[in-house]
């Protein structure tokens, strides 16, 4: 007796649908899981011979065999062991039940019957859409990030009894069976969506006006920022402000990003992640833990950061090697991980905000606090390369505020008004490129920036001067660019004017001053 049932593996943030056909046979009991496979799907046979005795199944005494379908990729996880017991149960029914066909079934069972969650719900959710799957069974637990997905019916269990009730199973569970609860599942847990954190105010942050204006740019446009200068200058809180002046995260946002963190476990009991991620990893952090990586690869901190705030913190305390790994992302805009096992690609389309001082010491280029030598200095700044300077947009320093601009009563300006005009310069762009697959100005590639960056003579003059006078790269020549690009919509300017050019090369020119 042969019986298919339906679910999916998933390899970092994709999904590929699996077949898990479950044949009984005549021959020594027991159960035998094959299909090129990892421990712990061998795992599950246990996990599910117990977990069927202790919700009051009968398994048959015959010989099982599990084929996880297809086998030319290795299938690693716990997800299956649902499907697995499921497909146990069906093959000592005489007919096989019409909803099998169309149900996608996803989730790890325990010793006493129950199901809890397993990762990356929502991708599998979404590649059972596109099989045309018209159910998919999820652990309760795992409803709401599955629900968020629209086109299928959306099946909560809590226990092994709730899916084979639903799914038409008639196996003897010695009359105490369970009715299906899904629909009352679903009326209790709703879809909140998830909320990672609120942010400071720009209000918060005395004076730092020239600070505050590339944030601004840098949230607009999505160009990557260094702030410099001495300890206590309000650097860190400076980046910690920036996500609450960017606009609101897109639906198709909200997904790519859930994808990832519940490909990673992180999600839990939440649905859609609604607001956008700072992550501000120390700087003690391995490469892995950055940039993604293991044996079965898992994302990094550059890929938790997607559509998001990456901060670095005293960048240059960071290791070179660290450093260095973001030249990819910076410029792909996402991150590739090859292991034996496949290629994981994890999205990486975040800002970088980087914190640094000057020195060791942090007073540079005060000498009259500064006792660092040049050579240790020269040093310090090493870390930092010329490529990845070049894949950084806006450098600004942050010099000590005076007393007496610390006690001024001006009221600063907040977040709120920064975010009104970030927010019109973004509905400029997605204007322009209404139907191109480009979200902000700093994605342009440079055939793109040539066409959508177009200069007047002057303006291109100037432009000319600072590329030779600062020796700029071609990547620079495009960043600036780009740059004055999102200056002129902050203006809601379509034409880019002299004032824009000279402002985006004056954020350039602090580099020879680094």
């Amino acid at each position: 007796m042969l019986r298919i049932t339906n679910s999916v593996y998933l390899y970092g943030i994709e999904a590929r649908c699996v077949r898990v056909e479950t044949d009984l046979s005549n021959g020594l009991p027991g159960i035998e899981i094959v299909g090129n496979i990892t421990g712990e799907v061998k795992e599950a046979r246990e996990r599910v011979k117990i977990a069927l005795k202790n919700s009051g199944y009968e398994i048959p005494s015959k010989k099982i065999t599990v084929n996880i379908s297809p086998a030319d990729f290795k299938k690693s996880g716990t997800q299956y062991d649902l499907a697995i017991a499921a497909g146990i149960l069906a093959c000592k029914e005489k007919e096989n039940s019409e909803r099998l066909a169309d149900t996608c079934i996803l989730g790890e069972v325990k010793f006493d019957g129950k199901i809890c969650a397993v990762k990356g719900v929502i991708s599998c959710v979404i590649k059972a859409v596109e099989n045309k799957m018209k159910y998919v069974i999820v652990p309760e637990e795992n409803y709401r990030e599955a629900s968020a997905i629209k086109g299928i019916s959306i099946i909560p269990v809590r226990t092994i009894k709730e899916a084979v009730h639903f799914l038409g199973i008639k196996a003897d569970d010695g009359g105490d069976g369970e009715k299906d609860g899904s629909t009352a599942i679903q009326n209790q847990i709703g879809s909140e969506p998830c909320r990672i954190q609120s942010y400071p105010d720009f209000s918060e942050i005395k004076g730092q006006s020239m600070a505050k204006r590339a944030a601004e740019i840098a949230a607009a446009g999505g160009h990557n920022l260094i702030l410099s200068g001495p300890p206590g200058t309000g650097k860190t809180m400076l980046a910690k402000c920036m996500p609450g002046i960017m606009p609101p995260l897109t639906y198709d946002e909200q997904v790519e990003l859930t994808k990832i963190y519940s490909a990673a476990g992180r999600l839990g009991n939440s649905g859609l992640i609604s607001k956008r991620p700072f992550r501000s990893p120390h700087h003690t952090i391995s490469v892995a833990g950055l940039a993604g990586g293991g044996s079965y690869p898992m994302p990094g901190e550059i890929s938790y950061a997607n559509f998001g705030i990456l901060f670095l913190d005293e960048f240059t305390e960071f290791k070179r090697e660290n450093i260095e790994v973001l030249r990819e992302p910076l410029e792909e805009r996402r991150i590739v991980i090859n292991r034996i096992s496949g290629t994981a690609v994890y999205p990486a389309d975040f800002i970088l905000v980087a914190a640094m001082n000057r020195c060791p010491c942090g007073y540079y280029p005060d000498r009259s606090k500064c006792r660092c030598t040049q050579q240790e200095i020269n040093r310090y700044m090493s870390k930092i390369s010329q490529p990845i300077l070049d894949r950084i947009d806006l450098n600004v320093n942050m010099p000590l505020i005076k007393f007496d601009e610390l006690k001024n009563a001006q009221k600063e300006e907040s977040s709120s008004q920064i975010a009104e005009r970030v927010m019109r310069a973004v509905n400029m762009q997605k204007k322009r490129y209404a139907g191109k697959n480009i979200r902000n100005n700093a994605l342009l590639t440079s055939k793109e920036a040539e066409f959508y960056c177009r200069l007047k003579p002057s303006s291109s003059k100037i432009l000319e001067e600072a590329y030779k006078r600062f020796d700029f790269s071609i990547r620079t020549y495009y960043r600036v660019l780009k740059l004055s690009r999102t200056i002129a919509d902050l203006e809601e300017s379509e034409e880019i004017q002299d004032r824009h050019v000279r402002e985006s090369v004056m954020y350039r020119m602090t580099y020879e001053k680094i």
